[in-house]
């Protein structure tokens, strides 16, 4: 693998960009710019090959490797044209180019995606007398071109797929809960690993197996079986295999109980297989019943993300939800805090508790909020 330092732009969903910074802290990454989508730092490649195990808010790790300034096609075309493709691609392999255009002379990104392909191809032809295949899938080495403005950034993708599509949400029920979303809210709260967790109306039950994987300290990134990285030339699988094997040895076993519950028996069959697939179902108790019967352990974090009522008429009708709610939680929690997950501003009034905290967070299209709730 390539030694030195490179310019690193780890991307995330939005409004996560303060608790990625956190986690990046955490992993050592002291010195940082983020944006709003993002952060950027500098790093090894063995660094790079760290977030893409550890980080649970990252979409992926892109390693720059080439930065020009760019007005127009041409130039596009010649900067690609001089990076060194041939130290990272095997031109019998398969590379894919996507692209992120903010340019007046560009209406289409395929445009600018196709330029750069051609560039990559014919640099690889001129240098090893052949070219890797290429195409939309993003199984081989991905590269992404960042164009805004009169520059250009060429990346490769260290991850390919999202980081965030962990792999073991087989099945997602309904309206799943985005896992590096569950996995900011558990952030958020602060849960430590002697905390019991309750996670009512739990659907595909990303909340508690996010939770379940946070608290026992195991490594998100093994969960997946392959990255893009693995793809390009010179890299060192077997360091790779041993940066793995320590990660493993670093993550164990919570011992407080997670308990998730639905009325659906569909979603909670699609939690249990879930659950399976990631490794933490013998942690998980999972219960068939009403959210208001699901029990609540002394100091629990509770996490719960009702329906908000987004169509007209529907934030009237969830009324009585959200108060039977607030009710369950101050009535059966001794002790602990409660986490309640909301695009509506009106419904969250109706829980009849004061939040401490109100976490602001993006779903989809949708300014939410996480309502914190110290249970006394």
């Amino acid at each position: 693998m390539i030694d030195g330092e490179f310019s690193l732009r780890v991307p995330c969903g939005r409004g996560l960009v303060n608790w990625l910074e956190d986690e990046l802290d955490e992993l050592g990454f002291t010195e940082r710019l983020p944006a709003r989508t993002w952060v950027d730092l500098h790093g090894t490649l063995p660094e790079a090959a760290s977030i893409v195990i550890w980080s649970r808010l990252a979409t992926t790790v892109l390693v720059e490797i080439g930065r020009f300034p760019c007005t127009g096609p041409r130039e596009l075309y010649e900067g690609v044209s001089c990076i060194p493709w041939e130290q990272w691609l095997d031109p019998d392999g398969y590379v894919s180019v996507h692209g992120h255009v903010r340019h007046p002379m560009i209406r289409n990104s395929m445009y600018a995606n196709q330029l750069v392909k051609d560039a990559l191809c014919d640099r690889m032809v001129d240098r090893t007398g052949r070219r890797p295949d290429s195409g939309p899938d993003r199984s081989g080495v991905v590269v992404d071109l960042y164009w805004a403005g009169d520059e250009a950034r060429v990346y490769l993708d260290a991850a390919g797929r999202k980081l965030t599509d962990r792999g073991y949400r087989r099945d997602g029920a309904y309206a799943p809960l985005r896992e590096s979303l569950a996995a900011a809210m558990v952030r958020a709260s602060g849960l430590q690993a002697g905390e019991p967790v309750v996670a009512p109306m739990c659907g595909a039950g990303t909340l508690g197996i996010e939770a379940a994987l946070a608290a026992s300290g195991r490594p998100p990134g093994l969960l997946r079986p392959g990255h893009a990285m693995e793809q390009w030339l010179g890299f060192d699988h077997e360091a790779w295999k041993r940066m793995r094997a320590a990660a493993r040895k670093q993550g164990g076993q919570t011992t407080a109980p997670i308990i998730l519950s639905d009325t659906d028996a569909y979603a909670l069959e699609s939690a249990r297989a879930n659950a399976q697939t990631a490794g933490v179902l013998e942690r998980i108790d999972l219960r068939l019943e009403e959210f208001d019967a699901t029990p609540l352990c002394q100091d629990a974090v509770i996490f719960v993300n009702p329906p908000w009522g987004l169509r007209l008429g529907e934030e009237e009708a969830l009324v009585p939800l959200y108060r039977a709610l607030g009710d369950w939680m101050k009535q059966g929690a001794t002790g602990g805090r409660g986490y309640v997950l909301t695009g509506s501003p009106r419904l969250a009034k109706e829980v009849g508790l004061r939040p401490s905290r109100r976490i602001p967070f993006v779903v989809g299209e949708i300014e939410c909020r996480l309502l914190e709730f110290p249970l006394h």
